[in-house]
Parts: structure tokens; sequence; C-alpha cells
């Protein structure tokens, strides 16, 4: 049997994001807005590190 390798990705568009913190599109849109999820930009090109998405939920889990 093969095994399935985990591909660990390290940029992640808007989509790709809002999977990776499990909530809607649309609440990503609003924490950037907001200025508490700062993504890197490239023109119209918006790109999210996993490291800037595990520090916004480490944060979160401080507040609470």
């Amino acid at each position: 049997m093969k095994e399935q390798k985990e591909e660990t990705k390290y940029y992640y568009t808007y989509p790709e994001a809002a999977q990776f913190l499990r909530c809607s599109e649309k609440t990503i849109y609003n924490r950037v807005r907001n200025g508490e999820i700062k993504p890197l930009r490239n023109g119209k090109l918006v790109l999210f590190t996993r490291e800037c998405l595990e520090d916004f939920l480490h944060e979160q889990v401080d507040k609470s």
C-alpha cells in the first residue's frame, strides 16, 4: 500500500486560508480589512503565509 504524504503548503490564497482556519472567505476578508491578519500583496496577488495564519490562531486562543 502507498502512504499518502500530506503536502505542507507555505502560501495560501483566500479560499485556502479560509479552509485552513475553517471559516468563510468573508471572515478572512473582514479580518484582513480590520488588520487582524496581514497578507502578502503583490499587485492583485494576495497570499497568506502559514506562519501568519498560525499566529492569528494563537492570538485568538490567547484572547479566550
